[in-house]
């Protein structure tokens, strides 16, 4: 009820909206994101030790391979350590051992993650907003009676005193109901205080820090060669096998996270004088090229989760425009316009939608358009743009929509543009390593 419930009604218990707010199966399907991130981390780390082990392979390039990637699993056991201790925190799952929120009456921590603390947070606010409905309504009818009463009626007469009693005994559980949603908040709070105590404790440990002896032992310039080669492969990658499930993320992850390691090794070979700065402005851009298009692809899906209701509301005026009455004209355009959210849902897509990029530069006003070619290699991208396809192409001909269309492929545009940029100067960054 809560997660859905009218402000008014939460204002029976003194709040002015949801006190406890958020979506627990969203926060651990993050949690398993993190954690099968720490899996390939681990796995990788593993067969780079696996591989400098080998006894079998003795050659030249064996030499040069256990050289080159000296330190580099330990590094990567130290993102494992981060990513794993963060998915810990957040959860994997939902857990919900049947307990009834009313009678859940402690603050205690009755999970080690976040999320199912945060689903026993909502289901005791739930459950206390419930009651304090009803017994809202039983203080409603009872004060109506006492009202209703002849003025004259002796203060110990029994039907006046019973309805007293209602009234006392409703307005005591809307108390108690008050109560219980200040238990859930306060559970809410200590989760997340925890989870975030939890990941502080671990990027804080100084086991996962770099040492002094690390900085200064003169692999500073094989962490800029190889981290610079691996953001290259892992960016190239990326861009071709984004459509595969966890490995594309992985991937980009990777890309981001050897680009920072990168950037600062370089950084900091070239204010001592021993590297170029080109180098430096190759992982700046690098960054900021993938940085900008991770940008763009939060904001293009904002903006086609608006192009829809848009879409939909223009297809639901041209039919009326025709003729049709609203009961036509409300089917016809869900059949013009699938799955498009409705409600309250649909004002705030609306109002979420971002504003046009690159402003000067024309678009094309259909989803079904070249631009999206490289683009959808982008699972993210690809879901959306198959989702806009399903649209009938005469919707799109209205104006609003296709005002709509133009500021989605703007956000596509400029993915494309940044993600190959980002690329190209990779590419560039790892040929100037042999």
């Amino acid at each position: 009820m809560s997660r859905n419930a009218p402000l008014e009604d939460w204002e029976l218990v003194g709040e002015s909206g949801d006190p406890v707010p958020g979506d627990p199966e969203e926060v651990a399907a993050i949690g398993r994101e993190l954690a099968e991130m720490a899996e390939t981390i681990n796995r990788q780390a593993g067969e780079i030790d696996a591989l400098v082990s080998a006894e079998n392979w003795d050659s030249d390039a064996a030499k040069a391979f256990r050289e080159e990637s000296d330190g580099t699993s330990e590094q990567l056991r130290k993102a494992y350590a981060r990513y794993d201790a963060a998915a810990d925190a957040l959860g994997s799952r939902v857990s919900n051992n049947g307990t009834d929120p009313r009678a859940d009456t402690d603050t205690d921590l009755h999970y080690t993650d976040y999320a199912s603390e945060l689903a026993r947070a909502q289901r005791i606010a739930d459950a206390a907003l419930s009651d304090a409905v009803e017994a809202n309504g039983e203080v409603t009818t009872a004060s109506a009676a006492i009202d209703g009463l002849d003025d004259d009626i002796e203060d110990d007469d029994p039907e006046l005193t019973g309805l007293e009693s209602c009234l006392s005994a409703a307005q005591g559980t809307v108390t108690r109901c008050g109560q219980a949603v200040e238990r859930a908040k306060s559970i809410r709070d200590r989760a997340a205080t925890r989870a975030v105590n939890a990941i502080n404790d671990v990027i804080n440990d100084k086991a996962y820090k770099d040492s002094f002896w690390d900085k200064i032992k003169g692999a500073v310039g094989e962490i800029s060669k190889w981290a610079g080669r691996i953001a290259a492969v892992a960016g190239v990658l990326s861009l071709f096998l984004g459509w595969v499930p966890f490995l594309g993320q992985a991937l980009v992850a990777i890309t981001l996270i050897a680009t920072v390691v990168s950037l600062a090794a370089n950084t900091a070979l070239a204010v001592s004088g021993d590297g170029s700065w080109i180098d430096v402005a190759l992982d700046v851009v690098g960054l900021a090229t993938f940085g900008v298009g991770a940008a763009a692809l939060r904001s293009g899906r904002a903006a086609a989760h608006g192009l829809k209701p848009v879409a939909r509301q223009a297809a639901y005026k041209a039919s009326q425009r025709a003729g049709a009455n609203r009961q036509v004209a409300r089917e016809t355009s869900k059949k013009l316009v699938p799955d498009a959210v409705t409600g309250q849902a649909r004002r705030r897509a609306i109002d979420g939608m971002p504003s046009r990029r690159l402003p000067f530069a024309p678009m094309p006003a259909t989803a079904n358009t070249r631009l999206h070619t490289l683009a959808r290699l982008d699972p993210d991208i690809k879901s959306i743009t198959n989702s806009l396809r399903r649209i009938d192409p005469s919707v799109y001909r209205e104006s609003a929509v296709a005002t709509a269309t133009q500021n989605f492929n703007s956000h596509v545009a400029v993915w494309t543009a940044s993600t190959t940029t980002g690329v190209a100067a990779s590419s560039v960054a790892f040929s100037r390593t042999f």
